[in-house]
Parts: C-alpha cells; sequence; structure tokens
C-alpha cells in the first residue's frame, strides 16, 4: 500500500508508519466496497511490524453496517492495531461508532469518537505521545 489508497468511497493516507488517516466520502451500501475495506485494514496490520493507530474522518460517510463493524472490531484484536479515534458531529454516525466500540471493548480496546478533530488528536496523543507531531492537520482535514 503506498502514501495514499483510495475508492470513491474512501481514502487511507499513510501518515507515518504508526499512523494512517481515514476519510469516508460516503457512507457505502453493503457490497464489495466494505470487504475491501476490511481487507486494506487487515493488510496494513499484517505488514505492521509495531503498533498502528487510526484517525478517521466521518464528516461525511461512514460504515453503516452492524457485521462489518463487528468484524472491523476483530481486528483491533490484531497486536498490532495500537488505537484508533473518529470524528463527525453527525448523531446518526456516533450510533455505529457506538456500536464498533461496544465490539472493540470485548478485545480490550477503548478507541473514541469526537465531534471535533481536535479533540481526537488529542486522543490519539494520550495513546501515543507525539504521533501526530509534524503533520499539516489543518490541510489534511480540509482535504487538502
Amino acid at each position: 500500500m503506498d502514501n495514499q489508497e483510495a475508492t470513491p468511497e474512501y481514502t487511507i493516507v499513510t501518515l507515518s508508519e504508526q499512523l494512517f488517516f481515514i476519510r469516508w466520502h460516503y457512507s457505502p451500501p453493503v457490497n464489495r466496497v466494505l470487504v475491501e475495506f476490511l481487507q486494506d485494514m487487515e493488510r496494513l496490520l499484517n505488514v505492521a511490524g509495531q503498533p498502528i493507530y487510526f484517525i478517521s474522518d466521518l464528516r461525511r460517510g461512514r460504515i453503516a453496517n452492524v457485521e462489518t463493524l463487528l468484524k472491523l472490531s476483530n481486528l483491533a484484536d490484531h497486536p498490532y492495531w495500537g488505537g484508533g479515534t473518529s470524528f463527525s458531529r453527525d448523531r446518526g454516525t456516533s450510533l455505529y461508532t457506538g456500536v464498533f466500540a461496544q465490539f472493540a471493548r470485548k478485545h480490550g480496546v477503548d478507541d473514541k469518537t469526537y465531534d471535533t478533530p481536535e479533540e481526537a488528536l488529542a486522543y490519539l496523543e494520550s495513546l501515543a505521545p507525539q504521533i501526530t507531531a509534524g503533520i499539516d492537520w489543518l490541510s489534511l482535514i480540509n482535504g487538502h
């Protein structure tokens, strides 16, 4: 996987060896896209060699399928899943991220969702200090 992998539904940007930014462009129906996303996530974990972290921009889209959220939460059991966070003010999104969080807790993971990118970044820093340093977050979050 190179620096950026994109489909019409989502983009995964490699920010460092340990940090990945995921932007959902819209909420896909249950189809091959969700299968591909899970494969992309598993591939990232399998080649990591160290704990990796995720921050997801869910302002425009999200996974809205409970079965897929369960499968994603099972990846949180991977030895290289360091943690993750997401951000969105959409209340519907918070329902789905809550489902993921509930499933992930069974694997000892406490990933959180916040209203703002700043809160999500602060949470990432609490998991891995300095992991967000040196990244142009304003450009990234604004889609530049």
